[in-house]
């Protein structure tokens, strides 16, 4: 879209009118209104199905046959999701005329076949992700005629987090995308709100491991149903493991992020679900396998080994804070009060905005700049500098200020970053990779080659409309985790045990180990070649499996005569060739998040195994337990074990979905089993026989494999898209 377009804060499809060369100032955006919204949502086993369902109504249009050539719509998707299905269906007079239904498939096909359908004047669909959290969605030639409605399903699977105000499962559906600063790839439309002529519906089945104490919303008034699935509570039996929850009232206008809370007995007890897939023939084609629990341990101190701290409190004071400023403050007051004395602390805070300022800095302190022990007087200078914080530093230029932090990295300290931002910022891959610069090898190793702790990032999202891919994803690259704290959402008990877990004992040299993992990993045999992976993959096996890349000609290559009289020599010698395609052959086990996240108190865990069984590895049995082991920075070993349930849905895919879209964020981050196989630097050598490849190739053999990977699975990312195409015969 072009940048002189003015598009208001407005949610809903949006179309430009043919350009006129000699129409004055800038075009206008015509909106199509949204005149009704649906969100059904069914929570199970620790992730949950959505599929929001969206009505548009079409203006008239005084041209016979007027068709909108292309319209365009922007909307949030919370960013642990994985969007699996996209249906649009054209509607006169409330009747369907014509049904597109979304396919997966790589992301140049997908745009191809789109464009091609378009320019056949048909109606198609595409749907792409531009942001963590945040998809655009195209529909091409519809026609305006009286009565016209577009309806638009769109379904996604989500992981829930854990609550630790309340010790519950927290599911959250976003509803704006908010203003952000920078800019963005996709000609993306922040919106705020939406209203719908005709009401917002939300149904919200719950289906709870234990029984349900208590379902509520920060967020909205709703209306509960315990014992049953539906409103009525007409089940046959009633099951206390069993809820409904739906809007307590009518209401047109859905502002902010829509967040329920359940809390049920065994929420957080360690479990391990194990979802198959049988081929026709029936034999196990696939299966996920999802480790998740909230930890709860205490790390004993240990003699003679002291942990010095660093926290380093990061403020947002960007204009879009404006609103948001006063809940930051007092989640600043309770973090600082509630550090602990006597333990040879260190602190700072940095504002920032479009520049930042440390509060311990020389100007300010006439010192040398630099973080203080914490003390009365250290305490009562930053609670006096808290009064005076204000949303008056203008954009949000968050790069500098996390560079500077990592820099001031101290020799026998550990570094930890708590930052408090409402994450509305586009520019984010750059400042990604600088964080995962610095701790991505403590996080995989537990430590660091040159002996220095590191940095370690956690989030805490302020706001109804906070950027969930933002602060989710800084927290992931950083090490820590994210919480969220939506509007008058009460908020101490999070920061207080976000501080605690900043203040304990690092945790890494993570193992996930199942019995009989060694016969699963020795399945190199049906490669060409292999490769030894430099670094430990997280796995602990008897035998190490050799992750395998394998290089393909897809034409055998015959020896080229010297002299053939049918070749022509000034014909161009690239004519109907194929290069080579070089790809990734994936190992029987894939674990992801490939490396582990760290462990916290009070915060949800979530590990994948993706197992494809290979010819080698036929018949082998699957987990019937997991073990996850873990060390302490001061060498005390941690461990769990956890039985395996099979779930019996056999038409059910999320968690094979959920597990893709784990696997497709390593791939988009370099942290993948591929990037493990080939070693820190050791790409081109790992990769190519002859050692000639570059780093280009090996982007494409991680982009080959992450379009297998959502292609098989119908999940859409960096590398797919949907494209939905009319139904024909």
């Amino acid at each position: 879209m072009s940048q002189w377009v003015h598009i208001p804060r407005l949610c809903g499809i949006y179309y430009l009118p043919f350009y006129k060369p000699n129409s004055q100032g800038p075009a206008e955006a015509n909106w199509i209104p949204l005149v009704r919204l649906t969100a059904n949502a069914r929570i199970s086993n620790y992730s949950a199905n959505v599929t929001i369902t969206q009505t548009f109504a079409l203006p008239s249009s005084n041209t016979p046959n007027a068709e909108i050539p292309e319209a365009k719509y922007s909307f949030p998707i919370y960013s642990s999701s994985s969007v699996v299905s996209f249906v649009a269906r054209i509607k006169l007079d409330g009747a369907v005329i014509k049904t597109i239904r979304g396919v997966v498939k790589a992301l140049p096909t997908a745009k191809k076949e789109y464009k091609e359908a378009v320019a056949r004047g048909e109606t198609a669909g595409f749907l792409e992700q531009i942001e963590e959290d945040v998809f655009t969605m195209r529909l091409g030639n519809i026609r305006q005629v009286e009565g016209t409605e577009v309806e638009v399903d769109v379904g996604y699977v989500t992981e829930l987090k854990h609550d630790s105000e309340v010790d519950g499962i927290r599911f959250t559906i976003p509803t704006a995308i908010a203003p952000r600063y920078g800019s963005n790839s996709g000609g993306v439309t922040s919106t705020s709100g939406k209203h719908v002529r005709d009401g917002l519906e939300m149904n919200v089945e719950i289906d709870m491991p234990g029984p349900v104490s208590s379902v509520q919303s920060c967020s909205h008034p709703i209306a509960v149903t315990v014992g049953s699935l539906n409103a009525s509570g007409d089940q046959t039996e009633w099951d206390n493991k069993l809820a409904f929850a739906r809007f307590s009232q009518p209401t047109a206008y859905l502002e902010n992020d829509f967040i329920l809370q359940v809390i049920c007995k065994d929420s957080v007890t360690p479990t391990a679900l194990l979802e198959t897939n049988i081929g026709a023939n029936g034999t196990l084609d696939s299966a996920a396998l999802m480790l998740t629990f909230v930890p709860r341990f205490v790390i004993p101190q240990v003699t003679g080994h002291k942990i010095r701290k660093e926290i380093i409190f990061m403020v947002d004071r960007s204009g879009s804070m404006f609103n948001k400023i006063e809940p930051l403050k007092s989640a600043l007051r309770v973090f600082l009060k509630s550090l602990p004395p006597n333990e040879g602390i260190r602190f700072d805070i940095c504002s920032f905005g479009s520049v930042y300022t440390f509060l311990f800095d020389e100007k300010r302190t006439g010192e040398n700049p630099g973080s203080r022990l914490y003390s009365q007087k250290s305490l009562k200078t930053a609670l006096d500098y808290v009064e005076d914080i204000s949303a008056n530093l203008g954009g949000t230029e968050i790069l500098a200020p996390i560079s500077e932090a990592c820099d001031r990295d101290l020799a026998e300290w550990e570094t930890e970053v708590l930052l408090l931002t409402d994450g509305e910022v586009w520019e984010t891959k750059q400042l990604f990779d600088l964080v995962r610069k610095h701790t991505q090898e403590w996080r995989a190793e537990g430590k660091r080659a040159d002996g220095r702790a590191g940095i370690r990032v956690f989030t805490l999202g302020i706001g109804g409309d906070v950027s969930h891919g933002f602060v989710e994803g800084l927290a992931k690259a950083g090490g820590g985790y994210c919480m969220t704290v939506g509007d008058n959402e009460r908020f101490e008990g999070k920061v207080v045990r976000m501080l605690k877990a900043a203040l304990c004992q690092r945790i890494g040299g993570y193992k996930l180990t199942f019995d009989g993992m060694e016969e699963w990993g020795a399945t190199s045999s049906e490669t060409s070649s292999t490769v030894t992976p430099e670094c430990d993959d997280g796995f602990e096996m008897v035998n190490s499996p050799a992750s395998t890349i394998e290089k393909a000609h897809l034409v055998a290559q015959a020896p080229i005569s010297l002299f053939d009289l049918s070749a022509n020599p000034d014909s161009s010698v690239h004519k109907n060739t194929k290069p080579a395609v070089t790809f990734a052959v994936p190992p029987a086990l894939i674990k992801t998040p490939h490396i582990i996240p760290p462990l916290f108190p009070f915060n949800r865990t979530n590990v994948y195994l993706l197992i494809s069984p290979r010819k080698s590895s036929s018949g082998l049995p699957l987990p019937k337990n997991v073990q996850l082991k873990a060390v302490t920075s001061a060498g005390q070993p941690l461990e769990l074990a956890i039985p395996v349930t099979e779930i019996s849905s056999p038409k059910s895919k999320t968690l094979h979905q959920l597990a893709t879209k784990k696997y497709l964020d390593d791939l988009k981050a370099g942290e993948s089993w591929i990037h493990s196989a080939c070693g820190s630097g050791r790409k081109v050598e790992c990769i190519s026989n002859s050692g000639s490849f570059n780093e280009d190739e090996f982007e494409d053999i991680v982009k080959r494999e992450g379009e297998r990977i959502g292609v098989q699975w119908g999940v859409v990312g960096k590398w797919t898209a949907f494209v939905a195409l009319e139904e024909t015969d």
